[in-house]
């Protein structure tokens, strides 16, 4: 069964407000009435209309990038590679990548979402839908300003990883080229 992506909600952001007082009251650039839910976000607030989705995030949300950022992960060594190949078959299980062992290979951007590349990924091949090909163990991130997503290739699929220090993996340094030799 195919994992299903978090979809991000305006719950929790500072910048969602439910104006409540019964005295209109112009602020941020618009003029708030009572019951009326507004996004503060941008330069000036925006009213949702009925037509806007009520439990998540609108396609106009401020915080929105567009393109959505790529990052892809590589492990930073040979070394790193065959540890990782060795425990996977070992194990008999697919291991979750651990960010100590991953360094930057790719930063570029994507216009696909990241629920969009992962429903899209049902239907074609994830190499058909990013700018450079992705190798055996990597890990892919996008960022659509709302959150990231991450993606681990292993040897039969693409899957979803739920977690992944991606601070921790931008300070680590590629020791080697580690590509289709590595196989």
């Amino acid at each position: 069964m195919r994992e299903t992506l978090y979809q991000p909600s305006c719950y929790g952001c500072s910048h969602d407000v439910h104006y409540q007082d019964a005295v209109p009251m112009r602020t941020c650039g618009v003029m708030m009435h009572c019951g009326e839910r507004y996004c503060t976000g941008g330069k000036r607030a925006r009213r949702f209309k009925h037509g806007d989705p009520q439990s998540h995030v609108p396609k106009w949300c401020p915080k929105r990038k567009n393109p959505c950022e790529l990052r892809i992960y590589a492990l930073k060594s040979l070394e790193d590679w065959s540890l990782h190949d060795l425990l996977g078959e070992g194990l008999g299980e697919l291991l979750s990548p651990a960010a100590s062992r991953y360094a930057l290979r790719f930063d570029g951007t994507i216009e696909l979402t990241p629920q969009e590349f992962w429903k899209r990924c049902a239907q074609e091949p994830a190499a058909d839908l990013l700018p450079i090909p992705i190798q055996l163990y990597e890990v892919l991130e996008i960022d659509d300003g709302l959150g990231s997503a991450f993606f681990y290739k292993g040897r039969t699929d693409l899957r979803v990883v739920s977690d992944f220090d991606t601070e921790r993996a931008r300070k680590n340094i590629m020791e080697d080229s580690c590509g289709p030799s590595c196989e």
